[in-house]
């Protein structure tokens, strides 16, 4: 079996929290959907704490997927930046150090 290099474990371990802040967030929407009939018994019902407690991780979840796909459009944005750079670049007889001998 291969050696897994370090930016292999990287993507590995990025996914595996991709996965589980996915699953949080449907989970929570299924718990908030399932019981959104509920009739409160008053102070310290469980289910209505719960659901609090999965309106936050709706929230944060959001928040941390939108944070992700910022980061994301600016890498985007600097990647095709550095490509329109690199296609700028015309070859001249300077910048190719051609010796003009006439």
């Amino acid at each position: 079996m291969p050696q897994l290099r370090y930016t292999d474990k990287k993507r590995i371990a990025a996914l595996g929290a991709a996965i589980l802040l996915i699953l949080a967030l449907l989970l929570s929407s299924a718990f908030i959907a399932i019981h959104s009939s509920h009739e409160c018994c008053g102070e310290g019902c469980r289910i209505c704490e719960t659901a609090a407690v999965c309106e936050a991780v709706l929230a944060g979840g959001i928040a941390a997927v939108s944070a992700a796909a910022a980061v994301r459009a600016g890498y985007a944005l600097c990647a095709s930046a550095a490509k329109v750079r690199e296609c700028e670049k015309r070859e001249t007889p300077v910048l190719m150090k051609v010796l003009m001998l006439n």
